[in-house]
Parts: structure tokens; C-alpha cells; sequence
């Protein structure tokens, strides 16, 4: 659905729903396509409070993706920054290393706040 971004009215009504699926895995992939396809549907859909809800999965293979969405949607995703700073300093260098890439991609202010 992300390669198709000319056909956002077609693809909407299937990810929104899609956002809410008891799957961890379909909620994300629904997330990345929407964040790809319409951004603004995506952010009045609540995909971050999702994303960030996903952030904390005890699985790294699964957290660690949530940073490069949050991080291509550049400073529309600067509500996810408190998340994202905490997740820079995860355990787990997989997810720390992502979560400190999307920081630098939402903004230098975000970026900083990492470092504090």
C-alpha cells in the first residue's frame, strides 16, 4: 500500500482499520504504509500514540522499526520525542540506535533533548 501514495483514497479506509488490529505486526505495517501513503490522515488517525505504544514491545525485531516511521515523518512526529529519547537509551542497542537516528530526522531540538 506505501507504493501507491497517488491512491490515498482507496487506501485509507483499509489501513485506518488496520491501525486497531489485535496484531502487533499488521498494526505496524499498517502505520508505516499510512505514514507513507497521507501523513496527515495518519497523524488525525493517532498513528503515533500507536507507534509509540509499539515502541514498547519487549521484542527488539519488532521496536526497533517504530523509530525509522516516526523519524520519516521529520518533525510532524515531534510528539513521539519524549518516547524516542527514552528508547535512545534503551538496553538494547538495535532499538537505542534507531531511536536516536529518528531523533536527528525530527529536528536538531529533538536531537539535544537525546542528549540530555
Amino acid at each position: 500500500f506505501r507504493s501507491y501514495p497517488d491512491q490515498a483514497q482507496v487506501v485509507d479506509p483499509v489501513l485506518l482499520a488496520k491501525l486497531h488490529d489485535p496484531e502487533v505486526v499488521i498494526r505496524l505495517r499498517a502505520a508505516d504504509a499510512l505514514v507513507h501513503v497521507d501523513v496527515q490522515t495518519a497523524i488525525k488517525a493517532g498513528v503515533i500514540p500507536v507507534l509509540m505504544e509499539i515502541l514498547k514491545n519487549p521484542d527488539d525485531q519488532i521496536a526497533w522499526q517504530v523509530p525509522g516511521i516516526l523519524g520519516d515523518m521529520g518533525p510532524k512526529a515531534a510528539s513521539a520525542v519524549p518516547a524516542l529519547v527514552a528508547s535512545s537509551h534503551s538496553s538494547s542497542r538495535l532499538v537505542a540506535d534507531a531511536a536516536t537516528r529518528a531523533l536527528q530526522q525530527i529536528g536538531p531540538a529533538a536531537a539535544n533533548e537525546s542528549l540530555k
